[in-house]
């Protein structure tokens, strides 16, 4: 009797190693295509805004998640348009992407109207770490 209370304290202290935190994450995200940029105020952010000439516009991102996953993993990224109630609102510009080996991901996001955007990708995880939000504009 004594050995299986041995042997079942050695597996909680097994088990409450393995799970709840895992690993601390960090995600980045770069968008490119841009001729330049502005600092301007949309949806009450003031922030630097890439520009893009006109819609629809195709905007490239690229970014990492570190340390890299091992195995398969996915990155949701995810685009939010300015509205006239003053917030950003999901359009139908989000994607999931299987990421590269070294943690590496990339790719497109169609933009299909002209205004002011943000963008972010997400780790598909339990802790779901994600980038800071970048912003765009796309037409005058």
């Amino acid at each position: 009797m004594r050995k299986l209370g041995v042997g079942l304290a050695g597996a909680a202290v097994l088990i409450a190693g393995c799970g709840g935190g895992g690993t601390d994450r960090k995600v980045t995200l770069s968008i490119s295509g841009s001729g330049r940029n502005v600092n301007m105020t949309a949806c009450g952010k003031q922030e630097p805004f890439q520009l893009y000439a006109k819609a629809p516009a195709r905007v490239p991102y690229a970014g990492t998640v570190s340390p890299a996953p091992d195995g398969r993993w996915k990155v949701k990224v995810k685009l939010k348009r300015c509205e006239t109630n003053g917030n950003f609102q999901d359009v139908s510009g989000e994607q999931k992407i299987v990421g590269q080996p070294g943690g590496k991901f990339s790719g497109e996001i169609p933009v299909p109207e002209n205004g002011a955007y943000s963008i972010r990708a997400r780790f598909q995880s339990d802790n779901r770490p994600q980038s800071d939000k970048l912003y765009l504009k796309v037409g005058s």
